[in-house]
């Protein structure tokens, strides 16, 4: 059964958290990151759908 998914999401940079929200919406094929994973400048987090 096809459908969706709404999310929201935070990134918490330095113990500041920032919002992120694409102005449009969208679908993401892959999320590269789990709670609590620990990224650096440069490192991929969401892949959008590309179809």
């Amino acid at each position: 059964m096809p459908g969706a998914a709404i999310a929201s999401g935070q990134v918490v940079v330095s113990d500041q958290v920032k919002i992120i929200q694409h102005r449009d919406g969208g679908i993401l094929s892959q999320i590269m990151v789990e709670n609590g994973d620990e990224a650096k400048k440069g490192d991929i987090l969401l892949r959008p759908d590309e179809a």
